[in-house]
């Protein structure tokens, strides 16, 4: 079995939003008897990641009831700002213990464990690379930013996202095939919700 290198990488998932599109926090949000928050966490756990941090905001003492305790957390102090700013605190954070970072989505809950298998496994490989998980031809979430370009993304001016980094460095971006369309399910509405998943639960 090809496994990775669990020291070098740290999972990063944004989860401060307000989720004013959806009318709730998309972390507490059910799917398939956990939460949206707990499903991904499992997952990354399941992947082999030794290091998670969720970036938090709205809601932030209701979603830690959800964590396991050796998950670290870190508070948004300005959820309503641009996500980049979510984005920079995880990147501390990983660059704390000198790691790269996989940045996930609280709103990509169907994102399968192999998939954040496959990209720890091609960082290890190749740990200069941003790594883009693609399906069909379409790139989606997690993405894997690796240290070296953390400096770029600090200096991404305001109202541009990382995705900047990605364009502005297309020498050291590869795209990893992956068998699931769950990198490309953003679920973001009630709408997204029921076409992805179910009935949208009532609180």
């Amino acid at each position: 079995m090809i496994s990775f290198d669990k020291n070098s990488l740290t999972a990063i998932i944004l989860s401060a939003g307000f989720g004013s599109r959806m009318g709730r926090a998309k972390a507490l949000l059910p799917i398939e008897g956990k939460t949206f928050i707990e499903t991904i966490i499992g997952n990354l756990e399941s992947a082999g990641f030794a290091s998670i941090c969720v970036v938090l905001g709205f809601k932030a003492e209701e979603i830690k009831t959800k964590l396991p305790e050796k998950v670290d957390t870190i508070i948004n102090p300005h959820p309503e700002s641009e996500m980049l700013s979510s984005i920079l605190l995880g990147l501390d954070f990983a660059e704390r213990d000198g790691n790269s970072a996989l940045i996930a989505m609280v709103d990509y809950p169907l994102v399968k464990c192999a998939t954040y298998k496959a990209l720890a496994v091609a960082h290890s490989v190749a740990p200069d690379l941003i790594l883009l998980p693609e399906f069909e031809g379409k790139t989606g979430h997690p993405v894997v930013f690796p240290k070296s370009v953390f400096g770029q993304i600090r200096k991404i001016p305001a109202g541009f996202g990382a995705r900047l980094v990605v364009q502005n460095n297309p020498g050291i971006v590869s795209k990893i095939p992956i068998n699931d369309p769950g990198i490309l399910c953003g679920i973001n509405t009630r709408e997204d919700y029921e076409n992805f998943i179910g009935k949208f639960p009532e609180e």
